[in-house]
């Protein structure tokens, strides 16, 4: 298709992850770029809240960080439109908080302050589904999540 990968973009390191970030890197010479205080030693960069990547003048991808599920954990909104959420955000459902450096509380503030403050109408792509789901958006998931939806912090 005549692409070129210039970018590895994670969304977080787990114990259950693997990064192929070297490998890329080896085989095609991009940038790896984590969230920030992701501590890879194959990363090029790590990428802050509110960071900004400009790929051309169409695709601007926004680094959003979304501690909860990990305490270094990004989900990445591209063209105002598309919401990559790792595991922070799942469709009705969310990421585990309960090992490696996860915190319920704080992923609870990172969904509801930040994700769905974006609009009703940005889709939502999660890192993984096991059900099959394979996207929905914020407004669906404001009003149907059952980890977010009419639930408080507490």
């Amino acid at each position: 298709m005549g692409l070129k990968l210039i970018y590895s973009i994670e969304t977080h390191v787990h114990a259950d992850h693997i990064t192929g970030a070297s490998k890329l890197k080896e085989e095609f010479e991009c940038r790896s770029l984590v969230p920030q205080n992701a501590q890879v030693k194959c990363a090029d960069r790590e990428l802050k809240d509110g960071e900004i990547i400009y790929l051309d003048e169409e695709i601007i991808i926004q680094s959003i960080a979304t501690p909860g599920h990990t305490n270094s954990h990004n989900a990445y909104l591209i063209n105002n439109k598309i919401l990559l959420t790792g595991d922070s955000l799942f469709i009705n459902g969310c990421g585990r908080t309960d090992f490696q450096s996860g915190d319920s509380k704080t992923l609870y503030r990172s969904v509801v302050d930040k994700l769905f403050s974006l609009d009703d109408d940005v889709l939502v792509y999660p890192g993984h589904d096991y059900r099959g789901f394979t996207v929905s958006s914020i407004g669906y998931e404001k009003k149907f999540n059952t980890r977010f939806a009419n639930v408080t912090e507490a």
